[in-house]
Formats: structure tokens, sequence, C-alpha cells
């Protein structure tokens, strides 16, 4: 990965587990390497406590599988899903992300919807009706509008998919109220990607979900 972004990086993903014996749990370690892998950071290591502070079913002698969105994280017993700020490594190149698990006579431990979400200096509240542009619809398949600019000459229109790439570009653009402006992503995968309207003068930004 590439986090060539300047702030509010997370690391977003879902688990699911149950303890197989009271007396022993197993666990999950999260790493970061900002050079390809030659060497790793923890950033984080979760454990069960026989309460549910990581396991998302009840202690089961059973082989766990996760079957029903119950067994999984944020949405039946135990263990709210998990969200890292690797803002730090903002600017990074050559990221690479690494989930261990840590295992004692235990069940497995399933990871699922592994996703990095970013912005690019705006606030995490701005709402859609205070945005400085639209997008519509937003949810989309990958094909929307933007407008209602603020008038804007020489403008610049990018889009980054959540790994902060850079997926669509448009230059020396004149915007004003009445522009209107098509985007065709219908074959980008689906999640968050970020618009950043700009010139020389301004920034604007604001996300979209593809789904």
């Amino acid at each position: 990965l590439d986090l060539n972004n300047d702030n509010n990086i997370r690391l977003h993903f879902e688990h699911a587990y149950a303890k197989y014996y009271s007396a022993y749990t197993d666990s999950l370690i999260v790493l970061i390497s900002t050079d390809c892998g030659d060497n790793w950071t923890r950033i984080m290591a979760k454990g069960e406590d026989g309460e549910g502070s990581f396991a998302t079913h009840e202690l089961t002698t059973d082989e766990f599988v996760p079957a029903t969105e119950e067994d999984w994280c944020g949405a039946g017993w135990g263990s709210d899903c998990y969200t890292i700020d690797i803002s730090e490594y903002a600017n990074s190149n050559s990221v690479k992300i690494a989930f261990e698990s840590y295992n004692k006579r235990g069940n497995y431990l399933y990871i699922d919807n592994v996703n990095i979400d970013f912005s690019i200096g705006i606030d995490d509240e701005i709402s859609q009706n205070e945005a400085d542009f639209g997008i519509y619809p937003n949810p989309n398949n990958g094909s929307f509008s933007l407008n209602n600019f603020k008038d804007m000459s020489q403008a610049k229109i990018e889009i980054f998919d959540q790994l902060g790439r850079l997926v669509y570009t448009k230059n020396n653009i004149d915007l004003n109220a009445q522009s209107i402006l098509n985007v065709d992503l219908k074959h980008s995968s689906h999640g968050i990607y970020l618009v950043k309207i700009s010139n020389k003068n301004s920034s604007y930004n604001q996300r979209f979900i593809v789904e």
C-alpha cells in the first residue's frame, strides 16, 4: 500500500471468534510494516477475558464457524469491531499490514471486510448538506454526478480509493453552480472513495460509497 494522504487514516476489520477452553484464550495481533515487510511494528494485540472483550460468541466446545451475522463482532454477544488509527503512517510507501493469530488449543479465528478509510484535510463530521459540492446519488454503483459547485476556476478534480490510490482525475475545469460533471467508475470495486476538488486558492473534499 501507499498511504499518500495527510491525516485520519484508519484500519477497519471484522472478526469472529469463540473460546474453546475457559482456561485458555487465543489472541489476535495486528502488525504494520513501512518497508515492504522487512520490519514490523505491533499496532494491536487482543485476547478474550471470558466476558466478551474479544470473543464474538460464548464459550463452546464445538468447532466454531460463524454462520450468522450475530456470530461476528458488533452484531451479537461479545466484542465490538475494531478500528485502529494508523494516521502516524501517513505518506508512507511500501506499507504492509499483517494479521497474526496466536492459538493455544482453541478455535479458529476469522477476519473479514478489511479496509482502510481515510480523509484528506476534511472534518469527519461534515455532512452532505454542508459540503461545498454535491454527489448524486450517494451511495451509487460507480456512475454518479458532481454538481452544486462553488465558483472555482482552473480546478482539478481527483478521486481516490480507500487505499489512497488515484482512480480518476480531470484538470483545468471552470466550475460554478450550474456545472455538472458526470463520472463513471463502474469498473471500480465496492468501498469508500474520496473526491478532492482544488485549485491554487482552495480545496474541498467529500466521501462517497460505491456499492
